[in-house]
């Protein structure tokens, strides 16, 4: 018992502490893959900046600066990398090649899919069920439809709030615009002239964005057990049906 106590006196645990940080350091700097990649120095060496961000929710503020200060691809944390240049990005997106972050993974009430495996298997088998409906000529015979539920129902709403209003109105860009992809999403894929945000219908609405929130508390706060979400998700699935 007195060796723990010897072990844990504060010159000790300095002295440890000091090891750990120069090991982080050294490893940044001369041993990891991206030692060579631009980036901020503190976020070589640590996750905690961008946790910093992210709970402040500037994490786009954040990555816009490093972007116009270090280019288009930039560290993040010591195992992460920021990808902002139109280019890189379609070159991420358009292979399965490029795995997901294990955070992805933590998502357990959603069944695997193409945004949230990281399979290259089923990256690669969804990719070819959808690769027909992303040809040019498809995307052009479902733009009138995109557009109707899209920009063209929001700019009606707005349209209306104003000439109601006589003056400046408030937008919640937030909602209005999780409720416009939510009636594209409908009218391309179930077949169904949903619109939420000119109708005033907002249950199922509300239902994708209270399980999105979920989703992305997952994500952050990964929880062992999952009988919680298991049971919240069939009865809501029940009460649905």
């Amino acid at each position: 018992m007195d060796s723990v106590f010897d072990l844990l006196r504060p010159l000790n645990v300095c002295l440890g502490l000091s090891a750990y940080a120069a090991y982080r350091i050294l490893h940044a700097l001369y041993i990891s893959p991206l030692r060579n990649v631009p980036g901020p120095f503190w976020c070589r060496v640590s996750a905690l900046p961008m946790l910093y961000y992210d709970l402040r929710g500037q994490e786009p503020e954040f990555m816009q600066c490093n972007c116009q200060k270090y280019g288009s691809i930039f560290v993040m944390e010591p195992t992460k990398v920021g990808v902002c240049g139109q280019s890189e990005c379609q070159t991420v997106l358009s292979s399965h090649g490029f795995l997901k972050d294990k955070q992805y993974a933590r998502v357990k009430f959603i069944e695997p899919n193409m945004f949230l495996t990281r399979s290259p298997e089923l990256n690669r088998l969804r990719r070819r069920q959808i690769g027909g409906a992303l040809q040019p000529r498809s995307l052009r015979s479902m733009e009138p439809v995109v557009l109707g539920a899209g920009v063209c129902q929001l700019m009606s709403k707005w349209d209306t709030e104003l000439a109601l209003s006589g003056e400046p109105i408030r937008v919640q860009y937030l909602s209005e615009f999780s409720d416009m992809a939510f009636d594209v999403i409908c009218s391309l894929g179930f077949g169904l002239e949903h619109r939420s945000l000119t109708t005033k219908d907002q249950k199922m609405a509300t239902w994708v964005r209270k399980t999105t929130q979920l989703m992305f508390v997952e994500i952050m706060i990964p929880i062992k057990s999952h009988a919680i979400q298991t049971n919240c998700v069939e009865g809501t699935t029940g009460k649905r049906k």
